[in-house]
């Protein structure tokens, strides 16, 4: 490529590790909707003050851990409708002491 510019390439930034471990579990539930289970658990110093989860864009929980703490586990029943071809999202936000983190776990009905 004759007009092409020569320059450096961008160095990638490193990695930050995370601060909190995020575990996202969803089954059928029942006849109608999922179960699901989230498990989050802070790594290092940090601690969990606040969780937020949404399912398909509806908030299903919001929870306000006081004092701040190293492990938040809840479970939801019977969230959202099955139905075979639709595509479902839940997001969680996890807000520490220090920073904050979200995880999404996206899937399909079969």
């Amino acid at each position: 490529m004759k007009n092409a510019k020569k320059g450096k390439l961008a160095k990638p930034k490193p990695r930050v590790a995370p601060n909190f471990d995020i575990d996202i579990r969803h089954t059928l539930g029942g006849a109608v909707g999922h179960d699901l289970t989230i498990t989050v658990e802070a790594v290092a110093d940090e601690l969990i003050s606040r969780v937020e989860t949404t399912l398909d864009s509806m908030s299903i929980g919001d929870d306000t851990l006081s004092p701040p703490n190293s492990l938040y586990k809840r479970e939801f029943f019977g969230q959202g409708y099955y139905t075979p071809g639709n595509t479902h999202r839940v997001v969680v936000k996890v807000t520490g002491t220090t920073s904050t983190e979200t995880a999404t776990s996206i899937w399909n009905d079969i």
